[in-house]
């Protein structure tokens, strides 16, 4: 019938996809609208943004923690202790990288641009990035915990 998973694994391997799938998507887009458009890469790095859309698909792994029929319990306390660990080691990592790409934004136009500030049009990359980071960190973080076999066990 296949591996057993929680459903936290099965939610985490959903949203790495997903975000794989995304970013693989973003990054064959940018060059392919430059190219058709005859536009430079910077120029066309906007309109493909639209395929970040596509990380709503990420709530379809909350279909992993319906209940199944004849099962008594989806989630004990270790997954539970699991989630809320990997959703605190995400948060800690996407401040980091928030801060990190905040300043760095800011630097990089200051001293390379002379620019004074960070045009609006930086900060909802900013705020998509941040949210690649904590998703992906804390699905990492889930199977890492897990022991990437797969496996439901507790050894």
């Amino acid at each position: 019938m296949g591996i057993k998973m929680s459903p936290n694994q099965r939610a985490a391997r959903l949203t790495l996809a997903v975000i794989g799938v995304t970013l693989l998507l973003y990054m064959t887009a940018v060059p392919l609208l430059a190219w058709c458009f005859h536009q430079p890469l910077i120029m066309a790095a906007g309109p493909a943004s639209g395929v970040f859309g596509l990380l709503g698909l990420i709530g379809l792994g909350r279909r992993y923690y319906q209940p199944v029929v004849g099962q008594t319990t989806m989630m004990d306390e270790r997954d539970k202790r699991i989630e809320e660990r990997s959703r605190i080691i995400g948060f800690s990592v996407f401040w980091v990288v928030w801060v990190i790409g905040s300043v760095g934004a800011w630097a990089l136009l200051r001293y390379v641009a002379n620019c004074e500030t960070i045009p609006v049009e930086t900060l909802p990359m900013l705020v998509v990035a941040g949210f690649l980071v904590f998703m992906m960190v804390q699905s990492v973080s889930i199977l890492a915990q897990y022991g990437w076999s797969g496996h439901n066990d507790p050894t």
